[in-house]
């Protein structure tokens, strides 16, 4: 991975858009949904443990109310 900064997330695409954490699917951020924050890549880690899951409020339209302006998350493999 190049170095940079990045949020981590992890989810499920079960409609197969290439996009996770939109409503119905499972999502989670680091180092937690709602607190999600930059972290900055520059050497090896292994260190990113966070909860993924379903919930009730996850979607595409909670993520638009978030102060980092994320507004979908896109799956790349």
């Amino acid at each position: 991975m190049p170095l940079g900064e990045y949020y981590i997330a992890a989810g499920s695409d079960i409609n197969n858009d290439g996009y996770i954490c939109e409503l119905g699917e499972s999502c989670g951020l680091y180092p937690s949904l709602g607190e999600e924050s930059v972290i900055r890549v520059d050497a090896d880690r292994n260190d990113f443990n966070f909860p993924a899951g379903l919930s009730p409020i996850i979607g595409t339209e909670s993520f638009g109310t978030r102060p980092t302006g994320i507004s979908r998350v896109l799956f790349q493999y």
